[in-house]
Order: structure tokens, then C-alpha cells, then sequence
């Protein structure tokens, strides 16, 4: 499979009054073509953060300070900002986790969409723009396309809306499409039928996706591989069914016992001890050994990323003692 996208030792910091947060710090992965990447892993942990800087859209005071990311065998932390604002929307789109902070209330869902197409190609006319952009709203499930085109943002349910923000995602056929909790705030029908969009438009549009959620039942049904982050780090990558089947990190074993079974009887559902660390003060060595029952003295020391089976890796000192 040939590559898409490639992350390498990614460092994304923010500096602040009280210090330097490490939010991504020395994350390496890739996407294959036409490959669904999950990135799962608790609130706080640095996914967002990684979504924003392949985008280069990190906020101030945060800053990109090291790594690569190739995209289609360019870096694109060398690209100018021109180059940079051709390729958003384009070539590589993101889905963010609340539409309606990033849909503009004071204009129509058609036009917004419309104005993702004029701005990438100038030459195609408004009323194509338009035409089009009735045509993916249609796409994309949302009822009454015509009249759904000159409707507002709060006019709309949050399933709507976010149908309309992967409408105006896809709508300039992009290789890589980033999904940044696309489903969090919806109920669970409305979240099934968001994922088997997302999959049949994939199919339809021979995309990429970054799928990016703490909810590892979504994971399951969409990946097809998948990074686990902690702590702005990257602890174990494999596919869905070595990571299901076999999670080697003592974090991963902790999310999937954390979630209910049906195919077990447990009375009391397993929990992770303690809490995620603030950005500020990663403990040294292994940033999850304060919270694992495993730890011992090495794990003052941060250990090495190793693959221990065939395309699964684990940073961890289990498996590299």
C-alpha cells in the first residue's frame, strides 16, 4: 500500500506564562490510500492537536517546533502559507467536533458550501458552485436539498449540521479527510448512520480518513488501524483486530476492560487509576507509570517505540527489556 500521509516525530508545544506544554511530543504514524486511521485516547491527550498541526492551524501560544509531515511525498510544514491555504479544503479537509462554533450563523448552508468550491477553483461560476452544492447536501442524506441549501445553521438539527459539514468537506474531493469527534455530541442513531456515510462517501470518493474519538467502540467498527495516545505520545499502533484482540500497552488493556461487554458478566467495570497529567508536568520516563499497576524501575526512563509483531508497535519496557 503506498502511503498518504506520514507523521514523523511531530513536536507541537505550547508556551505559556507557567511553562512549556509538551501537547504532541515526538508522535510518528502514517496513513495508507485509502486507509481509515483511528486515533483514540482520552480527552486532553493530544489528538486535536495533532489534527490541527497536519493542518498547520495550531493557536497561539502553540507552536510546531520539530518533526515532518509528509503529504503526497511533500512536507508541508515547509509549504508557505499560500501554498498551504490551497491545500485546506482541498487536498486535505477536517471535520470539526462542533459544527456550530465553525459554521458562520449569518450565512446559509448553501453558501457556505458553495464558497468552499469558489474559493480552490475561481473559474467555476457561482450558479455551478451553487448546483453543486445542492447536489452534496443531497449526497450526504439531508432531506429537501433545495430548500435545506437556503437554510441557517441553527435552523438545522446537530445531525444535520454535521451532514452539512462533511457535504462541505468532501465537496472538493479531497485525498485526506480529518474527523475530529464527528459524532460526540449526537445520540447513538444519529451516530450510526454519520459512520456509514462517512464509509460509503470514503468508498465514493477514494479518501483517506483520520478518524479521531475516545469512544473505542467507534474505533472497532471504522478503523482499519489504529494509534493509542497518552500524554502527547503515541503508545501503541497496530491494527483493529491486533489491538482488540492482543493490546500489549498497559493503557490500551485499561481502556478496553474500562468499556461493557456483553459477552462477560463483570459486576463492576475496570478503571484506570488517577488522571491524565497536565501538560505541564509529564511525569519523567514513561508518562503513564504513575497510573499503572505494572511499573516498575525502569519506567523512570522513556522507553523506545518497538514493533513486537508485524505492523504492531508498543512503546513500553515490557517489551524492550
Amino acid at each position: 500500500m503506498k502511503k498518504l500521509l506520514e507523521v514523523l516525530n511531530l513536536k507541537t508545544y505550547f508556551f505559556l506564562e507557567e511553562g512549556v506544554g509538551k501537547a504532541v511530543d515526538d508522535v510518528s504514524f502514517f496513513i495508507n490510500e485509502g486507509e481509515i486511521f483511528g486515533l483514540v485516547g482520552e480527552s486532553g491527550c493530544g489528538k486535536s492537536v495533532t489534527a490541527l498541526s497536519i493542518m498547520r492551524l495550531v493557536p497561539s501560544p502553540g507552536k510546531i517546533v520539530g518533526g515532518k509531515i509528509i503529504f503526497e511525498g511533500e512536507n508541508l510544514l515547509e509549504k508557505s502559507y499560500e501554498e498551504m491555504r490551497d491545500i485546506r479544503g482541498r487536498k486535505i479537509s477536517m471535520i470539526f467536533q462542533e459544527p456550530m462554533v465553525v459554521l458562520n450563523p449569518v450565512y446559509s448552508i448553501g453558501f457556505q458550501i458553495a464558497e468552499a468550491i469558489v474559493v480552490h477553483y475561481p473559474e467555476v461560476s457561482w450558479d455551478e458552485a451553487w448546483e453543486r452544492a445542492v447536489y452534496m447536501i443531497e449526497k450526504v442524506g439531508i432531506p429537501n436539498p433545495r430548500r435545506r441549501a437556503e437554510e441557517y445553521p441553527y435552523q438545522m438539527s446537530g445531525g444535520m449540521r454535521q451532514r452539512a459539514m462533511i457535504a462541505m468537506a468532501l465537496i472538493n474531493n479531497p485525498r485526506l479527510l480529518i474527523a475530529d469527534e464527528p459524532t460526540t455530541a449526537l445520540d447513538v442513531t444519529v451516530q450510526a448512520q454519520i459512520l456509514e456515510l462517512m464509509e460509503r462517501l470514503k468508498e465514493e470518493y477514494k479518501a483517506s480518513i483520520l478518524f479521531i474519538t475516545h469512544d473505542l467502540s467507534i474505533i472497532a467498527e471504522i478503523s482499519h488501524r489504529v494509534g493509542v495516545m497518552y500524554g502527547g505520545k503515541i503508545v501503541e499502533v497496530g491494527d483493529v483486530f491486533s489491538i482488540f484482540d492482543r493490546p500489549l500497552h498497559p493503557y490500551t488493556f485499561g481502556l478496553l476492560n474500562s468499556m461493557p461487554r456483553l459477552d462477560k458478566e463483570e459486576k463492576r467495570l475496570y478503571s484506570i487509576p488517577g488522571s491524565v497529567p497536565s501538560l505541564l508536568s509529564f511525569p519523567q520516563g514513561c508518562r503513564f507509570k504513575d497510573r499503572c499497576d505494572k511499573a516498575f524501575s525502569l519506567c523512570d526512563k522513556e522507553p523506545p517505540l518497538v514493533e513486537v509483531e508485524s505492523g504492531h508497535f508498543v512503546q513500553c519496557w515490557l517489551f524492550s527489556k
